[in-house]
């Protein structure tokens, strides 16, 4: 098990990326889903800073992890106890620039 020290971006990313190849398998197998419920923990480690810290997570955690086809439905997103070591209100500015989240 790795220590909090040890949780680069890269290792997030990596389990991201299981997640997404996972969800691809699920939906190419059954469907796309109607919608995406993602329940908190949206920025790891220590949330985000500012609304380009958000932003960068989004697209690199999301947009470019995610098969397209997936990103064109509607994300439901709750905040985390991660999310809220950051700047929550940072996360609900990009929500409200970014309407499928």
């Amino acid at each position: 098990m790795l220590r909090s020290s040890e949780l680069t971006d890269e290792v997030m990313f990596s389990n991201q990326k299981r997640v997404a190849a996972a969800m691809k398998r699920r939906a190419l197998q059954e469907g796309k889903p109607e919608f995406v419920i993602s329940v908190g923990d949206q920025a790891y480690y220590n949330g985000v800073t500012n609304l380009t810290d958000a932003t960068e997570r989004f697209v690199g955690g999301f947009d470019n992890m995610y098969d397209k086809s997936l990103l064109q439905e509607q994300w439901y997103l709750t905040v985390g106890n991660h999310d809220c070591m950051g700047n929550v209100s940072a996360l609900y500015e990009f929500a409200d620039a970014h309407p499928k989240w």
